[in-house]
C-alpha cells in the first residue's frame, strides 16, 4: 500500500512542485524577485529625474528577472509525465497551481481597485463592467503589472511538456525551442525590453523554461551547459547588434555561481526571500508597492530619494511576508496562498 506521504510526493513530482528546497534556485529566486519589484517601481512625481534614472539603470541591470523564473519553473520541473494519461494529470495540476491563482488575484485585485477608486483615494481608469463583454474581460483579463506571467507559464510549461511526451527526445525540444528563441529576431525586431507581456517575449521565455528543464533532465555539466547557451546568446547578440540574447544567459550564470560559492548562497536563504519568492510575487502590485512609495516619499519628504527607494522595496517585500504569514495562519484564505 502506498502512504498519503508518498502519493502526495509522487503528486508533486508529476506536477514540476519541488519536494524539498534548493538553496541554490532559492537564492537565484531571491535575486529575481527583486529585480520583478523594481521594475514595477514608477514614481515620476515623487522621485527626482536623477533618481529615476538610476531606477531605470537598475531595471535594464534586472531585466532578466522574469526569465530567471521560467527558468527555475524548468528546474524544478521533477519528473516528466510517461504518457498522455500523466501529460492530462500534469495539465490539470498545472491548470489548479497557475490558472487558478490568476483568476482569484485578478478577481480580488480588481474588486479592491474598484472599491478605492470609488472613496478618491486612487484613480484607476476602469468603468464598472456594464455589458457581457465587459465581465468576460473583468474576470478573465489579469489585472497588475505581473499577473501575465501565470498564464504564459503555463502555455509554455504544457506546450514544452507535451512536447517531451510525444517525441522522447528532450534536447530535441530544447533544439527547436532554442532556434525559435534565436530566429525570431531575424524574421522581427527584438522585444524593446526583456520582461513584460509582449507576445515576442514568449520563444523567449519558452527557451530559459527549456534551458532549466534540460539542465536537470540531459545530464550535460552546468559549466558546458553555460558555455553552449552562453555561445549562441552572444553569437545571436552579435549579428543583430543588441544585448537582448544576452539576458537569457543571466538566469544560468547566476545559478552556477549560486551553486559554488554556498556561503552566499546560505547567507542569501536567512533572508527567506527565494523561499517566499511566490508571496512577493502575488502580492506586491498592484496595490502594496504604490501604497509604499507613497508613505515613504511622505516620510523623507523628497529628500534622499536613494533612500526612498530602498525603503519603498524593502516595505514593500515586509508587507508581502506579512500577508504570506496571513494566507499561511487562516484557513479562510487557502485561495490567496502562493
Amino acid at each position: 500500500m502506498i502512504s498519503q506521504e508518498q502519493a502526495r510526493l509522487g503528486s508533486e513530482r508529476l506536477i514540476g512542485l519541488p519536494t524539498a528546497r534548493r538553496p541554490d534556485i532559492d537564492g537565484l529566486k531571491a535575486f529575481a524577485i527583486m529585480g520583478v519589484v523594481l521594475i514595477h517601481i514608477h514614481s515620476p512625481g515623487r522621485l527626482s529625474s536623477d533618481c529615476m534614472l538610476w531606477v531605470n539603470w537598475l531595471k535594464v541591470l534586472f531585466g532578466w528577472c522574469v526569465m530567471a523564473f521560467f527558468f527555475c519553473s524548468g528546474l524544478l520541473t521533477q519528473q516528466l509525465p510517461k504518457n498522455n494519461l500523466e501529460l492530462g494529470v500534469w495539465i490539470g495540476k498545472r491548470t489548479k497551481r497557475l490558472l487558478l491563482p490568476c483568476l482569484v488575484f485578478s478577481i480580488a485585485y480588481k474588486t479592491a481597485l474598484f472599491l478605492v477608486t470609488r472613496t478618491g483615494w486612487y484613480d484607476w481608469k476602469c468603468l464598472a463592467p456594464s455589458t457581457v463583454e465587459d465581465w468576460l474581460s473583468f474576470f478573465l483579463i489579469p489585472v497588475g503589472p505581473q499577473f501575465y506571467f501565470l498564464p504564459y507559464l503555463f502555455a509554455i510549461s504544457s506546450i514544452c511538456i507535451a512536447a517531451a511526451t510525444v517525441i522522447k527526445r528532450l534536447w530535441l525540444v530544447w533544439m527547436v525551442v532554442t532556434a525559435a528563441h534565436l530566429t525570431s529576431g531575424f524574421g522581427f525586431n527584438p522585444p524593446v525590453q526583456a520582461n513584460g507581456p509582449a507576445y515576442m517575449l514568449l520563444f523567449s521565455y519558452a527557451h530559459c523554461y527549456m534551458v532549466g528543464l534540460a539542465a536537470e533532465k540531459i545530464g550535460v555539466p552546468v559549466p558546458r551547459w553555460l558555455a553552449l547557451n552562453g555561445a549562441l546568446g552572444v553569437l545571436a547578440a552579435i549579428l543583430l547588434r543588441t544585448s537582448f540574447f544576452l539576458y537569457p544567459v543571466v538566469p544560468l550564470a547566476l545559478w552556477w555561481l549560486l551553486q559554488r560559492f554556498q556561503e552566499l548562497t546560505s547567507a542569501i536563504g536567512r533572508t527567506q526571500l527565494g523561499q517566499r519568492s511566490g508571496a512577493v510575487f502575488v502580492w506586491h502590485a498592484p496595490l502594496l508597492l504604490p501604497f509604499c512609495s507613497i508613505i515613504a516619499a511622505r516620510l523623507l519628504v523628497g529628500r534622499l530619494d536613494g533612500i526612498q527607494v530602498l525603503l519603498t522595496v524593502v516595505t514593500t517585500i515586509a508587507f508581502c511576508y506579512g500577508c504570506d504569514q496571513v494566507t499561511r495562519r487562516f484557513r479562510c484564505f487557502n485561495l490567496f496562498r502562493f
